[in-house]
């Protein structure tokens, strides 16, 4: 018996490539949900001038997806000191890897880990506080995996080629049983 497993095998990597497409995709908007939420969910990334909040960037495999000058714009305060401006990381590199896709979601300023880690900071704006990245990684972590979820679904919605391969495999699947059962 003879089989040919080229067109199954050539629709499983059209197939594990469109999973890594959406992996990807996903880990970049669940880090861009991050950052967002970070901003605007209690406790939310302090306040005072807005340097902090629109000093935010996301990275995927060290790759910059996004930073938060466009989403915090609207916190930066005029009246700050002039030499107090917002320089989101437009570079950040992290080790390479072949089965893991990293996302990273954090603010540039000097101060922004000793904001986070206050707990015993009073802040002066209601709804700021310490742990503004922490708290929404544990209570959303659901919907961040969701939204992984979502873009890998999307990608192989797409991928033609995995419908081929199911239809490729079907055939085969017969194929294979009819054969196996004149073993017998």
């Amino acid at each position: 018996m003879r089989l040919d497993l080229t067109p199954l095998l050539e629709g499983l990597d059209l197939y594990i490539a469109a999973v890594r497409r959406g992996v990807v995709e996903g880990v970049g908007a669940a880090s861009l949900q991050l950052l967002t939420d970070s901003i605007m969910q209690t406790p939310t990334v302090p306040l005072k001038w807005g340097i902090t909040r629109n000093s935010g960037s996301v990275f995927v495999n060290s790759k910059l997806v996004t930073t938060s000058e466009g989403i915090a714009a609207q916190y930066l305060q005029p009246d700050r000191p002039p030499n107090l401006n917002p320089k989101p990381n437009k570079t950040f590199r992290m080790p390479k890897s072949k089965t893991m896709v990293r996302g990273v979601v954090g603010f540039n300023t000097h101060y922004a880990s000793w904001l986070h880690e206050g707990l015993d900071i009073t802040f002066s704006e209601p709804g700021s506080g310490a742990k503004y990245l922490e708290y929404k990684l544990a209570n959303n972590a659901r919907t961040y995996m969701q939204i992984v979820v979502e873009h890998i679904r999307k990608q192989l919605k797409k991928e033609r080629g995995v419908r081929a391969a199911r239809k490729a495999l079907k055939g085969k699947t017969r194929a294979i049983h009819a054969a196996a059962t004149r073993m017998d």
